[in-house]
């Protein structure tokens, strides 16, 4: 039996707020729910996205650690942008698996706080 009701929200440490807040505005044409002392909320399909100020540097950030992967509609267009803009590729767009008739694309990202972001398509 499952005891959720789904998502509601993902907290995302940043370095810097208003560059983190842009970033994700800009690569993803979502918009600012609302700010708070620290904490800078977007709404992403209905789960709220947390970037909260870290006094932790990108050096802590960890390659290793959860990707957040985001649902696009062309992963090519959206990896242009985010290159134009000056973002740092870690994989250009790729596909890893055919499922249920359809190809799965991804390509990865670092933030501007050095976490990992992920794009991902089916095709």
């Amino acid at each position: 039996m499952q005891h959720t009701a789904g998502l509601a929200q993902i907290v995302i440490p940043s370095t810097d707020l208003a560059i983190s807040a842009e970033f994700y505005s800009r690569c993803f044409g979502v918009e600012i729910a609302f700010k708070a002392p620290n904490v800078v909320a977007l709404s992403v399909s209905g789960i709220r996205l947390l970037l909260t100020q870290s006094e932790k540097g990108k050096e802590h950030a960890n390659a290793d650690s959860m990707i957040l992967y985001f649902h696009v509609k062309d992963i090519e267009k959206v990896y242009a942008t985010m290159l134009s803009a000056g973002e740092s590729s870690l994989t250009v767009p790729h596909e890893i698996a055919k499922i249920d008739g359809k190809s799965v694309w991804i390509a990865i990202f670092s933030d501007p706080s050095g976490h990992c972001i992920g794009l991902y398509e089916e095709k």
